[in-house]
């Protein structure tokens, strides 16, 4: 008997599913500045219309494997803005980024990687994804580090999320007063990233009373106690995620 685990798919064109701080129609206002590609390592895609604001690129997606290094990368055509990626790790239609401490993510955060953050240091200086202080004088850079997609992230299909912004976790785009991602010039694109599992790995299989509730495997097949502990299982022969 087995089970495949695949394709978890959440989509959305609206400002319910995957929201935005602006209507997803808003048109740019920073002539010199646009978004023109998005990607990871050399697999880069165009943006469909760079004079807006939102762009969702549905397809092509990208496809990495279960315990990728990537490279995040932009075309953008203007300077002075950060770079940020999310992933939407537990398929909830939202991104949630959570508060780094001196560029270190809690567990949970799916801000995946970032080029400068200050963490709302007076002083304006900061850190990047991976915890390299920056200093004021070294805030001008869009160049993010590599992020790892989770190796305990089921296969399937993934909305990430590229965003070049101004010092401001926020996935929507920033709203602070004068200094907003609108009068900044930067901008947001999403895009669809499929898992899989590295070469080799096709499926996983259970035992025949798989399909009982009171039953669990880890994403390596092997069987376990039923546990509270955060991270994705299967349960019962369909995926769950506990946070």
């Amino acid at each position: 008997d087995y089970v495949r685990v695949y394709q978890i798919e959440k989509k959305g064109a609206d400002n319910v599913s995957y929201p935005i701080n602006y209507p997803k129609t808003q048109t740019v206002t920073y002539a010199q500045r646009r978004l023109l590609s998005v990607g990871l390592d050399d697999n880069l895609l165009k943006v469909p219309n760079s004079s807006r604001l939102y762009n969702f690129i549905e397809e092509p997606v990208l496809n990495v494997v279960q315990g990728q290094v990537v490279q995040p990368k932009f075309d953008f055509s203007g300077t002075w803005m950060h770079g940020f990626v999310y992933l939407d790790l537990d398929g909830d239609s939202i991104f949630t980024p959570l508060s780094p401490k001196q560029g270190v993510q809690p567990a949970l955060s799916e801000l995946m990687s970032y080029s400068f953050y200050s963490e709302g240091s007076e002083a304006g200086s900061g850190y990047n994804s991976v915890g390299t202080a920056i200093p004021v004088s070294g805030r001008n850079t869009i160049q993010m580090p590599t992020f790892t997609i989770p190796a305990s992230l089921a296969p399937g299909l993934y909305r990430a999320r590229f965003k070049v912004d101004w010092d401001d976790i926020d996935a929507g785009g920033s709203t602070v007063l004068d200094n907003d991602i609108l009068r900044n010039g930067g901008a947001i694109c999403d895009v669809n990233i499929r898992v899989e599992f590295p070469t080799g790995v096709g499926s996983l299989s259970f035992d025949d009373d798989d399909t009982n509730p009171n039953v669990w495997y880890d994403l390596q097949g092997r069987r376990i106690a039923p546990t509270s502990n955060s991270g994705i299982y299967i349960r019962g022969g369909r995926k769950i995620v506990i946070k």
